[in-house]
């Protein structure tokens, strides 16, 4: 009753502005559980069909999820049981496309049941006044499954050229916008006398000709010959007011010129030609460089996300998104690596509030026994001072951040079980859930996404989550999700906000952020020091992953010794990008900001060097903290003064070489280059260069650290100078590993427990560590320790690595009984004898020597940006 009368209204509010004629009503006799086709020339057009058909047929609406989820909105969407879909403008997923896959099944059951839908075929606004389907394949799916449905095609003409249609600014238009105005402008004419645009909307029941039975590209031509059979429409352009007889003007951006493709290499111009032909299964020479790819060869999003997959792995374009992927010219420059300093990326404006720091406390050791203790009080502290931001939050004050975990932490508590999944990027949100959970009394699980189905399935097992909190936002623009393993466990954020996160809870914690530290961790539930605080997991590069627990104490000692070394200043700002599964990510990149009240960024994608490099200079970090391969590839993207705020950048995880101190000195010569070593199980930083000490090695061990080098062998400690194997012990150590029957890391040496690092190394008479390699990555020939990793480091000579990603990785496989061998992974063409040639020049003994070469498109990597050595072992 009450969405009849909705609908009596809403023809009311329609009449005042348009003027609808309707044609082929008789088209409609007998028709039950049907599905409506209409194009979509503008966003107000669904409103309009809807008011035409919601009395006879209650047609059940297909909503762009922006839209469903729009606060008021959403009721109503709901009272008409709408079918919410992802919108596959803004990208695709893995998880994107099983959520179209459940939205395809759910309207053929529906249809089963005798309800009637509306979808849009084109799945998206009109660009032009032609209707273009393209490749979208949702209502072929749809009939292949139920060939004999009802269809019923919807034209509707007039609308194009109105605010709500793309024409008008050449983008896609603000729908909350565009009512306002057109409130506005019937305001401003006194209802009734508001100018009327004509619209003409026509039904008509699939022909007997329709190609039910097609393959999709076919169905969606004959859709787009019925759709513009009228020919192109021009704009119609109506006045707004009565009194005023100008028209509206549209306001849009011209489009862009022709890419220059002359500096491309012919080979990039044919391979880009090939794969296109491969994809609309035509010849490469009908393939040209001006042509669209939506429109003129037809790609959906799903398509054009298989573009930016084929990038990366043909060419190692891993800074691409689908809105350079304009022209089949755009794609052969973005192969060719000429479109790194291409259009900056959009990006939110920092508020001004982000840079004042002239009165802004300064950065402080923590004080506390747990985690969030010194989280509470460091928000006391700092006050309406900025902590974090990211370009999808802002920026968010110390106070607001409280205020946010309380809230969450009151709705966290009620989930079942101790230990709680997090699948999150470096963000704000990441930031807020870490800390709810600590404040609910759970324990955060960090999942960690690009393990694979395997290994994910096994940390799920081991960790015993109850489910796993992540973001709509993330999930479905991130393809190396296992959805087939997690899905079940999934529990989003926006749905966590938007049903549990009432008025009530936004209270209450508004109110109990006004107490004190001392006053709420006696409210809150208990912890102790010892406690585990957070679970992390190994990368599993060369085993199963290990499930790490480290306690408050781990590491809260761990942030305390960097907070004695490293002298941070009230300005200084950290752009974060590691993943906060990643050891150094949770620990240095989330958790030492804001218990130190320094400043954070987040950006959410490590990969992305163009837009960590514009972030750099969006936010002035000057501090930054990743890998070598990471820090290299955002050096070579910056744009001049784009790298000036930077005065530290902090590597670990992997070798720093000469050639990544070099492209820093080059593009940022006012920042330091030191070098740290960490391991997940000491959380997670060993030893670090002092930025005022001469680099040396790693450096030398944080305070509280004792590193003991033995012989692998006979375990007998070396002396300064002798390689060996690293042991390490100290308060940041862990207890020991998850699971009914953990492996052992420790062992007795010296009357002491040590951790055994499976690192082999030894120490300068200066103290500092400088790293030989991993144990398990040595083999034993002829009675002589061989280093993979210097074997890596040989060849990387002959063959250096790209900006972006490795060209080789070496492995070696034990035989039983017979001598080890040693296999080169590569993407160039090297032969075993040219391999072995570079090896003799390097100074290797005959012993050393590759005994197997094979050819990858791509050397495989871990999310942390590691090569993934398992993945190789068992290629």
């Amino acid at each position: 009753m009450i969405l009849q009368v909705l609908r009596v209204v809403a023809r009311c509010l329609l009449w005042l502005r348009y003027r609808i004629e309707v044609s082929g009503w008789e088209e409609l006799r007998g028709v039950k559980n049907a599905v409506f086709l209409p194009n979509h020339p503008a966003e107000i057009d669904p409103v309009i069909v809807e008011v035409l058909l919601w009395r006879r047929f209650q047609p059940r609406p297909a909503v762009i999820e922006d839209f469903y989820h729009m606060p008021v909105l959403r009721h109503l969407l709901k009272a008409m049981r709408a079918l919410p879909v992802p919108n596959m403008e803004m990208g695709r997923s893995t998880f994107k496309v099983r959520r179209i896959g459940h939205a395809v099944t759910a309207i053929v059951e529906g249809i089963r049941r005798g309800e009637s839908f509306l979808m849009y075929p084109a799945g998206a606004l009109q660009r032009s006044g032609l209707t273009h389907i393209g490749g979208a394949s949702a209502l072929h799916a749809i009939v292949e499954q139920e060939p004999d449905v009802p269809l019923v095609l919807v034209r509707t003409r007039g609308l194009w050229g109105s605010s709500f249609s793309w024409y008008f600014r050449n983008r896609r238009p603000d729908l909350l916008w565009c009512l306002a105005h057109g409130a506005g402008v019937l305001l401003g004419n006194l209802l009734v006398f508001t100018p009327r645009r004509r619209v003409h909307v026509e039904f008509q029941r699939a022909p007997a000709d329709f190609p039910r039975r097609a393959a999709r590209g076919e169905l969606n031509a004959w859709l787009d010959a019925w759709y513009n059979a009228p020919g192109e429409e021009p704009p119609a352009l109506v006045r707004y007011s009565r009194w005023n007889r100008r028209l509206p003007r549209a306001t849009g951006i011209p489009p862009a010129s022709a890419p220059d493709i002359t500096q491309v290499p012919e080979a990039v111009r044919a391979a880009v030609c090939e794969e296109f032909a491969r994809m609309r299964r035509g010849a490469p020479g009908d393939i040209r460089p001006e042509m669209a790819l939506r429109k003129d060869l037809g790609l959906d999003s799903l398509e054009m996300a298989e573009v930016l997959v084929w990038l990366e792995v043909r060419f190692g374009v891993a800074d691409a998104s689908l809105v350079d992927l304009t022209t089949v010219g755009a794609v052969m420059q973005l192969a060719a690596g000429q479109l790194l300093h291409g259009p900056q990326p959009a990006a939110a404006r920092v508020p001004a509030a982000w840079f004042a720091t002239g009165l802004r406390p300064p950065v402080r050791i923590p004080r506390g026994s747990t985690i969030q203790e010194c989280f509470l009080h460091t928000c006391d502290d700092m006050g309406a001072a900025p902590a974090a931001g990211d370009d999808n939050a802002g920026v968010r004050t110390y106070r607001e951040l409280k205020t946010a975990a309380l809230a969450l932490a009151r709705v966290f508590a009620r989930l079942p079980g101790t230990n709680v999944g997090v699948m999150l990027p470096s963000s704000v949100a990441a930031d807020v859930t870490v800390m709810a959970l600590l404040l609910a009394g759970k324990t955060p699980v960090m999942i960690n996404w690009t393990l694979g189905a395997r290994n994910v399935r096994h940390v799920v097992q081991i960790s015993a989550v109850s489910c796993i909190l992540t973001s709509m936002r993330f999930a479905d623009n991130v393809d190396t999700i296992p959805f087939e393993e997690i899905e079940h466990l999934l529990v989003f954020l926006e749905d966590v906000r938007r049903t549990q996160v009432t008025l009530g809870v936004k209270l209450w914690a508004w109110q109990a952020s006004k107490r004190g530290a001392a006053a709420l961790v006696r409210r809150l539930p208990r912890h102790n020091p010892d406690d585990t605080a957070v679970i992390l997991f190994t990368s599993g590069s060369e085993s199963v992953p290990k499930g790490v627990p480290l306690t408050h104490t781990n590491i809260l000692s761990n942030i305390r010794a960097v907070l004695q070394d490293v002298e941070l200043q009230a300005a200084d700002a950290l752009l974060a990008f590691l993943p906060p599964f990643h050891s150094f990510g949770l620990t240095a990149t989330l958790l030492l900001p804001l218990l130190s009240g320094m400043r954070v960024a987040h950006y959410a994608n490590p990969n992305e060097a163009r837009r960590l490099a514009f972030g750099i200079g969006q936010w002035r970090a000057t501090l930054i903290a990743g890998t070598p391969t990471f820090v290299k590839g955002i050096c070579r993207a910056a744009r001049p003064g784009q790298l000036d705020s930077l005065r530290l950048i902090v590597t670990g995880a992997e070798r720093l070489p000469q050639d990544v101190i070099a492209v820093v000195k080059e593009r940022a010569p006012q920042a330091l280059v030191r070098e740290g070593y960490g391991i997940t199980e000491c959380a997670p930083i060993v030893c670090l260069c002092r930025p005022h000490e001469e680099p040396e090695g790693v450096g030398r061990p944080l305070d509280g650290v004792e590193l003991l080098i033995i012989d692998v062998e006979t375990h007998a400690a070396v002396p300064p100078g002798v390689q060996g194997l690293i042991l390490v012990r100290g308060p940041h150590v862990f207890p020991g590993y998850l699971g009914p029957a953990p492996p052992n890391p420790f062992m007795d040496a010296g009357g002491k427990r040590w951790y055994v690092t499976g690192d082999l190394g030894y120490l300068t008479p200066r103290g500092a560590l400088v790293i030989a390699g991993r144990l398990k990555r040595f083999v034993k020939i002829g009675g002589e320790m061989v280093s993979l990793p210097a074997v890596e480091e040989a060849l990387s000579q002959r063959w250096p690595s790209g900006d972006e990603a490795p060209v080789l990785a070496v492995v070696g496989r034990e035989r039983e009984g017979a001598r080890p061998v040693i296999w080169l992974f590569t993407t160039l063409p090297v032969t075993i004898e040219e391999a072995n040639d570079a090896l003799r020049d390097a100074g290797f003994s005959a012993l050393v020597r590759i005994d197997h070469v094979k050819r990858l498109e791509a050397i495989p990597l871990l999310g942390t940006g590691k090569v993934d050595y398992r993945a190789l072992e068992i290629t």
